[in-house]
C-alpha cells in the first residue's frame, strides 16, 4: 500500500512539473517570445492545408479538455486509474495535446494588424504578459495545486479521503466567475502583431471559453446546487460588468448623500 501511494505521489510531481514546464511553453508560444516554435513562427504549408490542420489540432485540444472534464469520463476514468491520480492524469492528457498542437502548428502568413508604434507594441506585450499573469493568481486563489493533481495524491499518501466539491469565492472570483479565462483573454488577444494564424488560434480558443465555460457551469451548478446559481446571478461570467456597477452604483449613493 506504501508503494502504492508513493507511486501516486511521483506520478503527481512528474506530471505538475511537466505541466509548468508546457504551460510556460504555452505562454512563449502565444506571445511569439523566446519559444522557437509560436503561433506565428515556425515551417509554412499551404493556406488551407495550414488552416485545417490548425482547426484540427485545437479541436483535439478542446475535445480533450472538456470531455475528460465532465464527471461521467472522470468516473469511467477511475475504472482504471486511481481516483487520487483523476486529475494528474487529465492534466496529462493536456499537456499531450498541447505539445501536439506546438509540434504541428502552421504559422498563417500576413497580418489584421501590426503595432510598429515602439510604447505602444511595449503596452500590448505588457498588457498580454498581466492577463498570463492574473491565469496564474486566479489557480493560486483557487487552489493551484489541486488544479494541476498534485494535492489529492498527497491527501492519498496521508490517509485522507478526497474532499467534495464545496462552493469558495476568493478575491478575484467575487468580480468575475472565471478570471483564469479572462487572464487567458487577455493575453490572446492583446499582441502588436496580429497575424492570421495568432488569429485563428486566438479566435477558435475563445469560442472555446465560451463553451467550455458554459459546460463547466452545468457541472458545477448541478454539483454546488443553489449557492452556486445565486453566484451566477449575481457575478459576470468573464467579464467584470456586474461588479464595475455595483461599485458605480455604491459611489454614486455615497456622493449623494454627503453635504452640498
Amino acid at each position: 500500500m506504501i508503494w502504492r501511494r508513493a507511486g501516486m505521489m511521483a506520478y503527481g510531481f512528474l506530471v505538475y512539473g511537466l505541466s509548468v514546464a508546457v504551460l510556460a511553453y504555452t505562454i512563449g508560444f502565444v506571445l511569439d517570445l523566446v519559444v522557437p516554435r509560436s503561433v506565428s513562427r515556425g515551417p509554412v504549408r499551404p493556406v488551407t492545408n495550414a488552416i485545417l490542420g490548425n482547426l484540427a489540432l485545437l479541436s483535439l485540444f478542446g475535445l480533450q479538455h472538456s470531455v475528460m472534464a465532465r464527471p461521467a469520463f472522470k468516473r469511467f476514468l477511475c475504472r482504471f486509474v486511481p481516483p487520487p491520480v483523476e486529475r494528474s492524469t487529465y492534466c496529462l492528457a493536456t499537456c499531450a495535446a498541447l505539445i501536439g498542437l506546438f509540434l504541428f502548428w502552421s504559422p498563417i502568413e500576413g497580418s489584421l494588424w501590426t503595432v510598429t508604434t515602439p510604447w505602444l507594441a511595449l503596452a500590448l506585450q505588457v498588457l498580454a504578459l498581466s492577463g498570463f499573469g492574473l491565469l496564474l493568481v486566479a489557480s493560486f486563489q483557487l487552489n493551484h495545486f489541486e488544479l494541476f493533481g498534485l494535492l489529492q495524491p498527497w491527501r492519498a499518501i496521508k490517509g485522507r479521503e478526497l474532499s467534495p466539491p464545496e462552493f469558495k469565492m476568493p478575491a478575484l472570483y467575487a468580480h468575475v466567475r472565471h478570471p483564469i479565462y479572462l487572464g487567458m483573454l487577455i493575453g490572446m488577444w492583446s499582441t502588436p502583431n496580429m497575424t492570421y494564424g495568432h488569429l485563428l488560434f486566438a479566435g477558435v480558443a475563445s469560442a472555446y471559453i465560451v463553451v467550455g465555460s458554459t459546460l463547466e457551469e452545468m457541472d458545477l451548478a448541478s454539483s454546488l446546487g443553489a449557492p452556486y446559481v445565486g453566484y451566477q446571478r449575481r457575478v459576470s461570467r468573464l467579464v467584470p460588468v456586474r461588479s464595475l456597477l455595483r461599485r458605480f452604483s455604491v459611489d454614486a449613493s455615497a456622493s449623494e448623500k454627503q453635504p452640498q
